[in-house]
């Protein structure tokens, strides 16, 4: 199964691709649509602000390509921005639609940066939940923005408490993942989840 780590210039590259080797030798750089072809998973790594990490997507003429992708029943994995921009939009410095994978926006958290190792919570219903082995097990997260619980419609997830609000830590619906934390940065844990989502 080749793996794609989306490269437009931003985001902690080289920390994805090494977690992501520890998994996989079949890991690739995807830089235009023709690598898209290439590969049966594609990673949007973490790091950098909304409006410019879809504005580099738009760039490289990769935005209708990946979502095309995803159309096609490929498997996506967003990290902390890369997941953010999975949803409808984000105003982090200007208004700005996000690919529209999944329904929901992006807004700044009302206690500022949320920086450190976090535990996640499992407020599901659902038994089968996706993520509820990670229950309780601690991440790492760096964001000022993020995607209240409330707003993810037809998700399965994960949360965390941040002032008083319940938060989207990670986030699955069919083909498309989402992390707001940094599972590359997290040790053991976070290649756990990463090995989970990929053999899916």
């Amino acid at each position: 199964m080749q793996i794609g780590i989306l490269n437009i210039n931003q985001g902690n590259l080289y920390s994805v691709e090494c977690a992501l080797n520890k998994i996989s030798n079949k890991v690739i750089y995807v830089e235009d649509f023709r690598s898209l072809n290439k590969i049966d998973i594609l990673v949007l790594p973490g790091v950098g602000a909304f409006n410019n990490y879809v504005q580099n997507i738009l760039s490289q003429d990769l935005y209708n390509p990946i979502i095309e992708f995803v159309n096609r029943n490929k498997k996506i994995i967003g990290i902390c921005v890369g997941m953010q921009i999975l949803f409808d939009f984000g105003e982090e410095n200007e208004k700005v639609n996000g690919l529209g994978l999944l329904k929901g926006n992006c807004k700044q958290n009302k206690s500022g940066m949320n920086v450190g190792y976090r535990k996640l919570k499992n407020n599901s219903l659902d038994k089968d939940n996706f993520f509820k082995e990670f229950d309780d097990e601690e991440f790492y997260f760096t964001h000022s923005y993020s995607i209240k619980k409330n707003d993810a419609i037809g998700t399965q997830s994960m949360t965390i408490s941040l002032n008083e609000t319940s938060i989207i830590a990670a986030i699955t619906k069919k083909n498309i993942f989402g992390t707001q934390f940094h599972p590359e940065l997290s040790g053991d844990v976070g290649i756990k989840f990463l090995k989970k989502i990929i053999n899916e």
